[in-house]
């Protein structure tokens, strides 16, 4: 009789326990740290917990992107690879792709770097934007909580599961905790200064960006390779390099490596090859076609699956469409309706992915601050304007000229130009980003927007920045590009655009000027 007792406690027990603890499903360790195998393309196995936590529904610490230890405080000023004697926006001492002329070209954190293989050993690791989005796409998810603690459910494929709580992240000393993410370890294609998270608020959980500064939790994953995208290289109007690199702290035996690439993100239909091994690997394009965005990703194979790297793009160079000049400058006609032609660089350029001079708006000479106190059309302030004012409440002792279109003798583009070219106007630029495809892209290493028109020409136009005071900022990050309109609801602004979207801005910042010229 009791033999049988212990025998149906027993049953029951293990019943108990599969629909408790499923959560926290075991599938293995890993230096003495659980993961669970959801059943996932590409074999990655996700780790049960956060790095340190005990217990699938504990918060653990948090971690800068790229630090290794938590801190008290999460700040600019104390982020590791911040240098504050470099400019703006250029600060970061590694991973970044254009810093005044350095360049590393890191697009995922190393093995040295990242907080999950430091605090739990070899074979741990961040997971990759890739790989989270891997997680969602293949995985059910309920928002539910675990021992009171509110978070997210995956259930695999294969019925395993994990649960993330809704743990916040810290700015400064002050969690934050109406926004819950997790970091991975890639950085953002479009600014050095944001990384990739997976952002959980309502089962939203695509991946979005954050400042690197900022606190987030880590959930570790296993795989034994990873594999990174790395921004393309010597582009030409035919062909292009394009890098990959496979990682690996397992020893395992990469079988396989190369790219996926096309005209399409959605549709990588073209493949090469790059050998076996762990390590830096290169394909060289050639036979491309001018004037067009292509998109790739590395991947490689191992006897656990197959991994990829994140989809990054170029875009060709486009030299059969350049189809006029005007004194002595090149012009693409794009085939927009008004017939308006836009030139292939900035002034003070002489290829497209050159940033140029960068101008106040009305200025035609380029110059070391950009304030009111140094801009040519006013007294010192915004209120004190003394040309192209059409409201005296901002004109100097009530001045008003009703100019609202910059006059040749003041247009940056004439002046330096000549006849024949000018600014665009607010409604050309409108026109430009309505009839154009705009797409972030790089060209010969520089970050910028490709804009190509019906007729499939195409424009390249560089991430500038912009100069405010003596600093500039946003450099590879945006770009910004006057119109010759003023804004005609407040006269110390002027019409400008960048790569997502178009609008107004103060006078005295320093932009950059793409010229055009009618037929």
């Amino acid at each position: 009789m009791n033999k049988f007792l212990l025998v149906i406690v027993f049953i029951g027990l293990i019943l108990i326990c599969g629909v408790t603890s499923h959560a926290f499903c075991q599938s293995g360790q890993l230096n003495g740290h659980e993961y669970v195998d959801l059943g996932l393309p590409s074999g990655t196995k996700w780790a049960t917990c956060n790095v340190g936590a005990s217990t699938p529904e504990g918060f653990g610490d948090y971690f800068a992107w790229g630090e290794k230890k938590s801190k008290k405080k999460y700040t600019l000023k104390n982020y590791k690879y911040w240098d504050e004697h470099r400019e703006l926006y250029t600060q970061y001492s590694i991973y970044k792709d254009n810093n005044n002329g350095f360049a590393d070209y890191l697009m995922n954190l190393k093995v040295s770097d990242d907080a999950a293989n430091a605090n739990w050993g070899a074979g741990w690791r961040i997971p990759t934007s890739v790989e989270m989005k891997e997680l969602y796409s293949n995985c059910a998810k309920e928002e539910t909580t675990l021992n009171g603690v509110t978070g997210l459910l995956f259930t695999g494929s294969n019925g395993n599961t994990i649960f993330f709580p809704l743990a916040g992240y810290y700015d400064y000393d002050k969690l934050i905790d109406d926004d819950y993410g997790y970091w991975t370890s890639s950085l953002i294609n479009d600014g050095a200064n944001l990384a990739y998270y997976a952002y959980f608020n309502g089962m939203y959980v695509p991946c979005s960006n954050m400042e690197r500064y900022c606190g987030l939790p880590v959930r570790a994953v296993w795989h034994s390779i990873s594999t990174s995208t790395t921004l393309a290289t010597d582009i030409t109007t035919t062909s292009a390099a394009i890098t990959g690199n496979v990682t690996s702290d397992c020893g395992a035996i990469v079988t396989s490596r190369g790219f996926l690439y096309g005209t399409s993100a959605n549709s990588l239909t073209q493949s090469v090859l790059c050998g076996s091994g762990i390590g830096c690997f290169t394909a060289n394009l050639t036979e491309l076609t001018p004037g067009t965005v292509y998109y790739y990703k590395a991947f490689a194979t191992d006897d656990a699956g197959t991994v990829y790297g994140e989809v990054l793009s170029f875009g060709t160079g486009n030299s059969g469409s350049i189809t006029g000049q005007t004194n002595g400058h090149n012009w693409i006609d794009l085939g927009l309706p008004s017939g308006t032609r836009w030139a292939t660089c900035n002034v003070g350029a002489t290829n497209p992915e050159e940033y140029g001079n960068y101008y106040a708006w009305g200025e035609t000479t380029t110059k070391e601050y950009f304030d009111w106190d140094t801009y040519s059309w006013c007294n010192a302030s915004p209120k004190t304007l003394t040309k192209y004012c059409n409201d005296a409440n901002y004109g100097n002792n009530g001045y008003t000229d009703n100019l609202t279109t910059l006059e040749a003798p003041d247009d940056a583009a004439s002046v330096n130009w000549g006849a024949g070219w000018r600014m665009p106007t607010y409604d050309e630029i409108k026109e430009l980003n309505a009839n154009c495809t705009n797409i972030k892209t790089t060209l010969n290493g520089v970050k910028g927007s490709l804009y190509t028109g019906p007729n499939g020409n195409s424009i390249f136009l560089p991430a500038a920045g912009e100069y405010d005071g003596d600093e500039l900022i946003r450099v590879g990050d945006y770009g910004y590009y006057w119109s010759s309109s003023l804004d005609k609801r407040n006269p110390s602004s002027a019409g400008r655009f960048t790569a997502n979207s178009i609008g107004y801005d103060i006078r005295l910042l320093g932009f950059s000027v793409r010229p055009v010229c009618k037929k």
